[in-house]
């Protein structure tokens, strides 16, 4: 074991020393540090710039097509009774709805039992069947309960029509069978056979037949309505096909005639014209964030290009339609350089030929939208633009923390080093200075010649 002990023999400050020695040392190791710390501030800008463009990309798919702007409002007389919801393929049009019943699920209740979990005094086989479904339970001794065969029911694989439960009261259990479709069509049937061959006798498993058992305690119906006179069967409350492009959500019958009206919803366009707009906003303002003097991405050559291809396509005239520009429909840059909506403008625009507004937008082979969409998809997407630059970054970080560990690996070596020759100066100076004491002290111990 050594023991440094440096300065004491020649009065160096050794630690002073390596520590001044080490910081020159160190010097390329910053630059490592100041380098990996451009690099995460880049990386962290082309991340942002990547979330505003994926934020756009998702605006753009808003409006990026025709049919996204067939929007449609539906209202309802009476929200009680019915509600409705219009896709793209449907029209401005209103009707006179009567809705005489709504559609139900059967339901049948089984003969009171003593309760859920004693033995119903019967085995065999149960068939259940609803139109051309069917499946089966086999009640033994290790489920003739009504709560092991309500268990059998709702476990099995083949069933996907209907659901089993329990209802205790005072005077017993029962086991209710409940369709899991409403109409006429998925009315559930129950038969059995018995293992004591004595089916529908209203003994044993028979308990659990309609007829012979069990009661009806909710009739399978379908929805029977009118629309515009027109008398219109459902099997569900959910009515679709009869009036195109609209579904009905029936919620109780009427006894009077109530209105729809589907009109255009063009507040809706509005809204996600506006989304379009806040978006290229937020990208100018982070770009100009991002580029400003003194800032991460000041100069950077792909920024400087991903701003000029945004004013290319904005700034680009549209040809098929009623409209050319953005500002037709009452999209313009302001002072600021943002884009501001003149909400009149579109107002007309939307109402006067919407038509013209969305192939402005929504066009295939030029719309704003689709253009600007793409363009997004490029610079943002899976393997873009920004994605590609990402992945250089950081392949450069990686190869800085690489250079970085080797670097202090030699600095650790440097300084063990430098440690190293000065201890050993220290072992020469002091045995020096022992050699120089005893040399001293044997002159001094000399006879003087000369004296008597």
């Amino acid at each position: 074991m050594s023991i440094s002990v440096g300065g004491l023999s020649t009065g160096l400050d050794v630690n002073a020393i390596v520590s001044q020695l080490m910081a020159l040392e160190r010097r390329p190791l910053e630059q490592l540090d100041r380098q990996k710390a451009d690099s995460r501030a880049q990386l962290s800008a082309f991340g942002q710039l990547k979330s505003a463009f994926s934020s756009f990309e998702t605006a753009m798919g808003k409006l990026a097509s025709r049919d996204k702007f067939e929007l449609f409002s539906t209202t309802s007389s009476n929200e009680n009774a019915f509600a409705a919801v219009a896709d793209t393929t449907a029209s401005a049009s209103s009707h006179q709805i009567t809705i005489a019943n709504l559609a139900q699920a059967h339901k049948i209740g089984s003969a009171s039992y003593v309760d859920s979990k004693t033995a119903i005094g019967g085995t065999g086989t149960l068939h259940f069947s609803s139109g051309t479904k069917t499946f089966n339970i086999a009640v033994n001794g290790t489920n003739n309960t009504l709560e092991g065969i309500r268990d059998a029911i709702n476990g099995s694989t083949n069933n996907s029509f209907v659901n089993a439960s329990i209802i205790n009261t005072g005077s017993g259990s029962h086991l209710v069978l409940t369709s899991r479709e409403t109409g006429l069509a998925n009315a559930v049937s129950v038969t059995t056979t018995d293992d004591d061959a004595t089916n529908a006798d209203g003994s044993g498993l028979s308990k659990l037949i309609y007829g012979a058992g069990a009661s009806e305690l909710q009739a399978a119906a379908n929805a029977n309505l009118t629309v515009d006179g027109y008398a219109v069967s459902s099997a569900t409350n959910a009515v679709t096909g009869v009036i195109q492009g609209v579904t009905l959500n029936l919620k109780s019958a009427t006894t009077v005639t109530e209105s729809l009206v589907v009109a255009r919803d063009n507040e809706k366009i509005k809204t996600n014209i506006q989304g379009f707009v806040d978006a290229y906003n937020n990208i100018s303002s982070t770009m100009r964030t991002l580029g400003g003097k003194g800032a991460t991405l000041q100069g950077d050559s792909a920024l400087l290009n991903m701003e000029r291809q945004l004013r290319n396509i904005l700034n680009d005239k549209f040809a098929g339609g009623g409209y050319n520009y953005l500002s037709d429909v009452g999209i313009s840059t302001g002072s600021d350089g943002k884009l501001v909506v003149d909400s009149t403008k579109l107002d007309k625009a939307l109402s006067n030929d919407i038509t013209s507004v969305a192939k402005l937008f929504g066009d295939q082979t030029n719309g704003f939208a689709v253009r600007f969409e793409a363009l997004a998809d490029t610079l943002s997407g899976a393997s873009g633009f920004i994605s590609t630059r990402e992945g250089s970054i950081n392949s450069r970080i990686n190869l800085l923390d690489d250079r970085r560990d080797l670097l202090t690996y030699r600095l650790e070596q440097t300084e063990k080093r430098y440690r190293a020759q000065f201890n050993a100066l220290e072992g020469l100076v002091a045995q020096m200075q022992s050699s120089g004491d005893f040399l001293s002290r044997q002159l001094a111990n000399l006879p003087t010649f000369g004296s008597r």
